[in-house]
């Protein structure tokens, strides 16, 4: 399948799940070489067990995996849930650097990269977003202004948000409705304006003087 170029790479900065899919069969081709279980099953074994979540905690790939030319697929641009202390618990394991209970779970550099901006030098994002990291996103262009820099957000529909701030060493999950009037996709016309008004600066006001 072929998806077209929208801009120059490297210029621009726009919301696809056309790399997520395509890392799925990625993922499914590597564990095959490498003789591992399925990507669901080596998450659960070497991820979500050791931190606490249990099976009925999280669900992936809409609770079910697709076949494909033999694979088996399972859908990384959605279908994930996870209960609040299932989701608080992923951002204490970033906020740990990879760690759990002196364990490494994550190497710290993957989890650098995962909390820290992939942008090309230049390339810009649309006004009032966040920078992308990988599967987060990063305030390290200031976008919330009152918030710390090494603040990151994993957000998702109807403003599911888990934030994370390293250097105030905090996490907060936020599960409810959305923050805004919703659009067929699920997202709200002023998504990031919504967040940083209704959550991110009550969150700070909270525990910063």
């Amino acid at each position: 399948q072929e998806a077209p170029i929208s801009h120059e790479p490297g210029t621009r900065l726009s919301y696809s799940n056309t790399g997520v899919s395509a890392l799925a069969c990625v993922l499914a081709s590597a564990m095959e070489d490498a003789g591992q279980p399925d990507l669901r099953e080596t998450l659960r074994r070497r991820l979500m067990r050791p931190v606490g979540i249990g099976d009925l905690a999280w669900k992936m790939s809409y609770g079910r995996a697709f076949e494909r030319d033999d694979q088996r697929l399972y859908v990384l641009g959605g279908g994930g849930t996870y209960t609040a202390r299932a989701a608080a618990r992923i951002g204490q394991l970033l906020l740990n650097r990879g760690r759990w209970n002196n364990q490494r779970l994550l190497e710290a550099d993957a989890v650098h990269r995962a909390i820290t901006p992939v942008a090309p030098a230049g390339a810009t994002s649309p006004p009032g977003h966040p920078l992308p990291g990988l599967g987060w996103w990063c305030n390290a262009n200031g976008v919330w202004p009152r918030l710390p820099e090494d603040t990151f957000v994993g957000a998702g529909r109807g403003h599911q948000i888990v934030v994370g701030i390293p250097s105030l060493s905090l996490i907060a999950v936020r599960f409810g409705d959305p923050l805004g009037d919703e659009n067929p996709r699920g997202m709200t016309e002023r998504y990031w304006e919504d967040l940083e008004r209704h959550l991110l600066n009550p969150l700070i006001d909270t525990v910063v003087e």
